[in-house]
């Protein structure tokens, strides 16, 4: 069994790990919606 204190350390390691994560998936994301936004603007446009 893990002591109270090392599971809580894990769970800030974790925290902090998916944070990076998240940050690093948002801007692909965010690239791709402004694709896709200017795509259906220029197909609206023309």
């Amino acid at each position: 069994m893990i002591g109270p204190t090392r599971a809580r350390k894990l769970a800030r390691v974790d925290e902090s790990h998916l944070q990076a994560l998240r940050l690093r998936l948002r801007l692909p994301l965010a690239v791709l919606a402004v694709i896709t936004l200017l795509g259906t603007l220029g197909y609206a446009v023309m």
